[in-house]
This record gives C-alpha cells, structure tokens and sequence, in this order.
C-alpha cells in the first residue's frame, strides 16, 4: 500500500530534496509552502503542492482539510521542516526577526500537531522534525535562530513523552550544515553598532563545506524508514556535515576550551581586538 507523507516547509533546501526523495521511491507526496509557484518542478514530478502558511491557523486547519478530503486523512509521516533564520548581535537584532523566528520554527510546529493530533494518534503515524545542531553551539550572531531551533527540538522530546504511548512515533534529525537558501546571506551590522566595521561581513561560517540537500535526502529517508522498521517510539539521527562534530565539540569545557574554539573558527578573535582598540582610544 502506497504511504503517505505530508511535509511542511518543501520549496527548497532540505525540504525540497526530501519532498523529492520521497516522490522517487513511490510515496504520496503531499508538499506545503507559502511559495506554492517554486515548487512546480516537484508537481510536474508527482508531489501535490499547495500553499501552506505555517504561522497560520487557518492556513494549517485548510491543509488539514485538504489532507481529509483528498486522501481520507491518511497521514503515515509528518514532517516538519519548515524553518527561518534571522542574523544579527544580542545588541542590534530587529525584535520583529526574533518573534519571527520564534512563530516559524516554534509556534507553527506547534499549532501543526495540535491540529492534526487526532489523524496522528488514530493511525500511529510518524511525526519528523528537522531539528539541528544548534542547539550543541553558540554560534555567534545566530541567536534568534539558536535558541527557536533548541526549543523545536525539544519540542520532539516532548511529543515522545506525551504521546509517545498512544502510538506517534517521532525521529529527531539534528542537522548540520546543508546546501539551502537560508544561509546564502552574510551578515552585515548596522551603522552605529559596536560591530560595525566599513560594511565588513561578520561571523564565517563554522562549517563552510556543506551536505547537499539531495545527499542529505536521501540518507534522511533512510534513516526514517529503518527507524519505522523497528517502532521505535523516539529516535534520534544526526545528518549533515559536522553533525557529530558539534555533537562533541558542545560537551567541551565553555569558557576555557570551547569559547577561543569558537571564536577561532568564525574569525572573530581579530574583530574584537579591533573592536577593543577602537572603543578604549585615549583611555
């Protein structure tokens, strides 16, 4: 029997390649996103697309709709892969890039289960989260994106606790860099801030070498369907490059190992001494 999966967040990156991935090995793709028209290359390919705004209530109630409508409610895997970043320091970051963050990669998830719940539990589905690694690190200047990430994963662990027992079954991809859009962007501070340097780009990449999405799909489905091969009730895969890495390097001592790591890889030891320089002149 042909099984279904719906994923939320599949008009690029990761999202995109496993909307994919699992449309070549013969799943019922159902593929939501607020960009309906970028994913018209997954509908020529067998994927049903249609418009889904995860910061919306109405918008998800209608998936749910679509979902009962079309194919009887049957949902055997939800994933949850819609996410945003937002760049900037603790000092100059725009609030409204903070609530953002926070509505996409937290409270949509959130309002996702709760209106699906019932299609979940009456068929012991599968629920899916594209977490990340983030949550082992403090990457400089990513705070708001840090910190949501971090609460979506546990919200994973959550759902295994609470629902766990009454059949969900939940996999926890903690993910590491790959090829998507929403990293494409450096990070310039804003005139006036103590960061500012002549429009310099701040804060490189910990991890510059990066997963494409496709590759990373495709260990991903793997991962999904070997974990329900064997009713696991949680499991947890760590995909992506340095995934493991991190995994470690987060267990390092803070202050006096992990911090001058940190700061070494994304090339910021040299900004604050300039910085430092610039502030204490004449002091």
């Amino acid at each position: 029997m042909t099984k279904t999966v719906l994923i939320v967040g599949a008009s690029s990156g990761i999202g995109y390649g496993l909307a994919r991935e699992f449309c070549l090995r013969g799943y019922k793709v159902y593929a939501g996103s607020r960009n309906v028209s970028k994913m018209d290359p997954l509908k020529e390919l067998g994927c049903f697309t249609f418009s889904l705004d995860i910061t919306s209530k109405e918008s998800i109630d209608n998936a749910k709709e679509l979902i009962l409508k079309d194919n009887g409610g049957i949902i055997d895997i939800l994933y949850l892969n819609a996410g945003i970043t937002a760049k900037g320091t603790l000092f100059d970051i725009d609030m409204d890039l903070v609530e953002s963050c926070f509505r996409t990669n937290v409270f949509g998830p959130l309002m996702v289960l709760q209106s699906f719940h019932k299609l979940l539990v009456d068929q012991e589905s599968t629920v899916v989260f594209t977490s990340s690694i983030v949550l082992h690190t403090q990457a400089p200047f990513l705070y708001p994106y840090t910190a949501s990430k971090t609460s979506f994963d546990l919200l994973a662990r959550q759902l295994a606790v609470e629902a766990g027992k009454l059949g969900i079954k939940i996999v926890n991809i903690r993910t590491g860099a790959i090829e998507s859009e929403i990293w494409a962007a450096p990070y310039v501070p804003p005139k006036g801030s103590i960061y500012y340097i002549d429009g310099e780009s701040i804060g490189e990449s910990i991890s510059p070498n990066k997963t494409p999405a496709d590759i990373y799909s495709k260990r991903v489905v793997d991962d999904i369907e070997r974990a329900i091969s064997k009713q696991r009730v949680y499991t947890c895969v760590y995909r992506g490059a340095k995934s493991w890495m991190a995994w470690f390097v987060g267990q390092l001592p803070f202050v006096s190992v992990y911090m001058p790591l940190i700061l070494r890889v994304t090339k910021l030891t040299s900004l604050f001494d300039s910085i430092n320089k610039r502030l204490r002149v004449g002091k």
